[in-house]
């Protein structure tokens, strides 16, 4: 080959991804096409391409902490509603039944997925990063002031979950742009922050509540100023991975390409009608069926399975036991929940998301429909944990199931649109197994399991539209 056939034969390597060195060029702040621009924009490319496999930025790890912290203060203190549960049952909200109760924690599961459509949009449209969204925490103090089921339901239903939502799905979505090799492992240390959260906030409420003998007013106040500190650390930490100086270092690299730039301008009118079309087809893959069963998964699994998180309290104390053990019940859920989101994030960058996510449903519906049979409190233990550590592998795998099947334009999207058809399984999901409560636990359980049960086999549907081979890793 003659160094002229060498030479265009690079100018059309490079017009074939002239696209994504737009794009780069944008994000740099490059005003017009010049000589060395699109060759620096496209070795900044392949800089990018090949930072999968070297060493985690400092950014990165950055804005893994802080996304850890926004789920400890927003969804790590939704899933400890059960002490809510059955603390509003017994004091606050004694004259209403469960099922009235359970539609504060519901609607505020329903508002955090609902929302998450908007905050989606928010991420990819705006590059929002929920640095300013901490209103959860005003949303706590405020819920320490109310008094009438009304208020309750506004302030904790209404205003936390609303804020949970658009501090949670930011905060997710930006740390995928982050992590490409080990983003399984990052999404699921990610979500142990909520597990961690409903660890946390049960032994502390118990603390306070049964030991220290506070009200419920200085309980949540505390429990507010707890949060501060930790949502300051999300305004500091999570912000969008920089690519400006990668790209000065392959401008100082690069050396003009008379040929390369010429084809590239020859397609020029071709690449800006490819954009157009890609901006327009944004939500097409909202219509592949691999989302539609992954998101009928999704959906269904949020039927049932945070029933055990909001009843596994009233079931302690149903079996006779007191307030405590009933608290470290839930402890005991979250905790195992912990290690299930990390270890399972771990294992999905080597087997499969979808693999472990379709078997993590089949073994907790097994789980819980073995609920009733665990009577003692060390059989409660045991239950707790095993079912904790399913669910939590359920949580971080749906997580990284979405990305793996959105561009790195359509993370936001992806998730949000996700959320939001969650959202209204989230807030009738509650309250049906509040009205199933009064004909008993064993009723709640099979309805818990079952949901998990189909679940599970959506997923398993989803994955096979990746990949009709068993062995395959999706």
């Amino acid at each position: 080959m003659t160094e002229k056939d060498t030479t265009i034969a690079e100018g059309k390597s490079l017009s074939s991804r002239s696209i994504a060195a737009d794009e780069a060029l944008s994000e740099f702040g490059a005003a017009e096409s010049s000589e060395w621009t699109y060759v620096a924009a496209h070795k900044l490319l392949n800089v990018e391409k090949d930072s999968a496999n070297c060493p985690v930025r400092l950014s990165s790890i950055s804005c893994l902490i802080g996304s850890f912290c926004s789920l400890f203060i927003s969804v790590g203190f939704l899933n400890a509603w059960g002490v809510w549960q059955t603390y509003y049952q017994e004091h606050q909200l004694k004259d209403r039944s469960e099922f009235d109760i359970a539609w504060i924690g519901s609607f505020a599961t329903f508002v955090l997925m609902f929302g998450g459509a908007a905050a989606g949009i928010l991420v990819d449209k705006l590059a929002a990063t929920g640095k300013r969204m901490h209103s959860s925490v005003l949303g706590i103090f405020l819920t320490s002031l109310c008094e009438e089921y009304w208020q309750f339901f506004l302030a904790q239903g209404l205003l936390t979950g609303l804020a949970m939502s658009f501090l949670t799905i930011p905060c997710v979505s930006t740390l995928a742009l982050h992590f490409t090799k080990h983003r399984g492992l990052a999404t699921g240390l990610t979500i142990a922050g909520s597990s961690l959260g409903g660890v946390v906030w049960p032994i502390v409420d118990d603390q306070l509540l049964n030991h220290r003998r506070l009200s419920f007013g200085w309980t949540m106040r505390i429990n507010g100023f707890i949060a501060i500190p930790l949502a300051i650390i999300v305004t500091v930490c999570v912000r969008r991975p920089n690519s400006a100086p990668l790209l000065k270092k392959a401008k100082a690299e690069s050396t003009p390409t008379t040929a390369a730039v010429e084809q590239d301008n020859k397609t020029a009118k071709e690449e800006e009608d490819e954009k157009k079309a890609k901006r327009k087809t944004g939500l097409a893959i909202l219509k592949r069926p691999v989302f539609i069963l992954f998101a009928a998964g999704a959906s269904i699994f949020n039927l049932g399975m945070f029933s055990p998180f909001f009843f596994a309290p009233a079931y302690a104390t149903h079996l006779g036991y007191g307030a405590s053990f009933a608290f470290y019940t839930l402890s005991a859920l979250n905790a195992s929940s912990l290690f299930g989101r990390i270890l399972t994030g771990i294992a999905a960058d080597r087997l499969g998301a979808f693999n472990l996510a379709t078997m993590a449903g089949l073994i907790g519906a097994v789980v819980c429909y073995c609920w009733t049979t665990a009577t003692s409190q060390a059989g409660i233990m045991v239950w707790a944990i095993a079912y904790g550590f399913s669910s939590g592998a359920i949580l971080s795998l749906q997580m990284h199931c979405a990305t793996s099947i959105a561009t790195k334009e359509t993370y936001g999207t992806v998730l949000g649109a996700g959320f939001g058809l969650c959202s209204i399984a989230g807030l009738v999901g509650s309250p049906i197994s509040g009205e199933l409560l009064p004909h008993g636990f064993l009723a709640l359980s099979m309805y818990a399991a079952t949901t998990l049960m189909v679940g599970g086999l959506c997923l398993g549907g989803a994955r096979l539209c990746l990949s009709r081979k068993l062995l395959a890793k999706v």
